[in-house]
């Protein structure tokens, strides 16, 4: 054929130079402005690009191993433009927990209290669908970071003392006066649950069947006469045994 070399299906001849003509045309056009103003971002924007592409980053790559080229690559931007925003790999990582940790916070919110298994049941509830939403954040925040994470560690125990509060105040109605525990407890069982939870998985049902676990009577603090009386009860017993 005319235009194309023998045997190679590659054009030649007069197909060549049109494409060659076109090819410096275009190489020396510049972008229409509208489209170059459609890649910028804002401020705010921007950085929250940068905090979902350190999520993937850090849960793909692990804290260790994560960098903050790794970061810049998985935003599709330059290392100098993460360093705009960031100081380094630990300031990203703890401005991720931040995020993440606000957000579960905010989700419990400032539930009154109720003192019965409808209140635990909503803030189970709440906490299992934000692991069910967020599963990678989750896994992150309660599985991946340790201790050795320094602020980001130390705002990841903050947030679950904050979630022990919450649900300690929706089981027995009062923070003061119940077992110090009780909000550890709270907070390690629903985590656990968290931690193992199935996409398919209904937040609401496993907060219906955790909520009815937990024994409420024995996590209430107990007036002194009621002490009083125990102890009286568990005395004839005690004689008995001796």
């Amino acid at each position: 054929m005319g235009g194309e070399l023998p045997g190679s299906g590659w054009p030649a001849g007069p197909t060549v130079d049109t494409i060659g003509r076109v090819t410096r045309r275009l190489r020396g056009r510049r972008e229409p402005p509208a489209r170059r103003c459609a890649l910028r971002l804002s401020r705010s924007d921007r950085r929250a690009q940068l905090l979902a592409a350190a999520l993937v980053a850090f849960a793909r790559d692990g804290i260790a191993a994560t960098t903050m080229d790794s970061i810049a690559a998985t935003a599709g931007v330059s290392k100098p433009l993460v360093y705009q925003y960031f100081a380094n790999k630990r300031a990203a990582l703890l401005a991720v927990v931040e995020q993440h940790c606000t957000a579960l916070v905010a989700a419990l919110g400032p539930t009154p209290p109720s003192g019965g298994v409808g209140g635990l049941r909503r803030q189970f509830g709440v906490y299992l669908d934000f692991a069910r939403r967020h599963p990678v954040a989750f896994q992150l925040l309660f599985r991946s970071v340790d201790g050795t994470d320094g602020p980001a560690s130390d705002r990841i125990n903050a947030t679950r003392r904050a979630v022990g509060t919450a649900c300690a105040l929706a089981a027995v109605g009062a923070v003061d006066g119940a077992p110090a525990w009780v909000g550890d407890a709270l907070c390690a069982l629903v985590e656990g649950v968290g931690l193992r939870l199935d996409a398919q998985a209904d937040p609401d049902d496993l907060a219906h069947h955790l909520s009815r676990f937990v024994r409420l009577d024995q996590l209430r603090p107990r007036s002194e006469g009621a002490v009083a009386r125990s102890g009286r009860a568990a005395a004839p017993a005690d004689r008995g045994g001796r």
